[in-house]
């Protein structure tokens, strides 16, 4: 019997650095999903910063529609 290898196929996930199978489409660890790995590889920048940037988002979004919202409450008495 020839003792197989295993190690060749195995790659460290990218959220919780668990070893897993290169084949593997989501790690059975943390359940992430390792074709967004490959997709988000060359996007470092905003992959390391993508919670500053849903945040900055979501405040802008609410500065803009404060007014709105008031000018609304205004209109309806409220």
């Amino acid at each position: 019997m020839i003792a197989e290898d295993h190690h060749e196929s195995l790659i460290d996930c990218p959220e919780c650095n668990r070893s897993i199978d290169e084949d593997c489409e989501m790690c059975p660890g943390c359940g992430y999903f390792l074709m967004d790995a490959d997709r988000h590889q060359n996007s470092g920048f905003f992959q390391s910063y993508r919670g500053c940037f849903l945040a900055i988002a979501i405040l802008l979004i609410l500065i803009f529609l404060a007014p709105l919202v008031s000018r609304i409450l205004d209109l309806t008495g409220g």
